[in-house]
């Protein structure tokens, strides 16, 4: 790997991030991608995908289990490495339809792992059963929609974005929330702060918290979606 750390970290960013992500996301796995080109340069980014989802699995189990610190940072390596495969793939030329295929359909199966052994982890009940539902529902029509709608700005993982001469634009952020800041929230802040205290209330609020933010989007969504359709 020629390229310095700094190099590759300016050439694969995007323009805007969510908070998570530019604060731990990308420089974590702008060091990982270069470690990884600098030793095993010939590593392809299916393989990481592929490390990447095996890590998500596992963290789902320590979900389950409620070894709630295991699954915390296991399924926070796993979301560096949902970064590493795409830069991977950008800076060796290795981009394929598959693998954007590959790179969806594991994201997708990961967040549906992770819920379920988030909500069951917790004991199985009616109220663990109906967030799972509602969160899994819900991400299944978002990304219905998702089909009727284009992006603000291409590889910004979202479809809502800040004025551009707002504070938020001008330094690279997308709105807080955005994600995977909702995946910090629910899947690290949540979870840690009901294991150092004993309450199973904040793992559940977190649930909640997202079942909540996640239909305000799927009303903002639906909302562009019909303007569109009545233009």
């Amino acid at each position: 790997m020629k390229m310095s750390l700094f190099e590759m970290h300016r050439k694969t960013r995007r323009s805007l991030e969510a908070w998570w992500g530019k604060c731990f996301l990308v420089p974590s796995s702008s060091l990982i991608a270069w470690l990884l080109l600098k030793f095993f340069p010939r590593v392809h980014p299916n393989q990481v995908t592929t490390v990447s989802l095996l890590l998500g699995v596992l963290s789902a189990v320590f979900f389950l289990l409620e070894h709630t610190v295991a699954a915390v940072l296991v399924y926070q390596l796993c979301m560096v490495l949902d970064w590493v495969d795409g830069k991977v793939a950008r800076l060796t030329g290795k981009t394929s339809a598959f693998g954007a295929f590959y790179d969806g359909l594991v994201n997708h199966l990961v967040y549906i792992l992770n819920v379920i052994g988030l909500g069951f982890g917790m004991g199985v009940s009616w109220q663990s059963m109906a967030l799972v539902t509602a969160l899994l529902g819900l991400r299944g029509i978002n990304n219905y929609l998702n089909d009727f709608l284009e992006r603000e700005i291409e590889g910004s993982w979202s479809h809502f974005v800040a004025d551009k001469q707002s504070w938020l634009s001008r330094n690279g952020l997308l709105p807080p929330g955005s994600f995977p800041d909702k995946h910090a929230i629910m899947f690290l802040a949540c979870p840690l702060a009901g294991y150092f205290t004993g309450e199973i209330i904040y793992p559940l609020g977190g649930m909640v918290l997202i079942i909540l933010m996640d239909a305000a989007l799927l009303a903002l969504k639906i909302r562009k979606a019909t303007r569109r359709l009545c233009q």
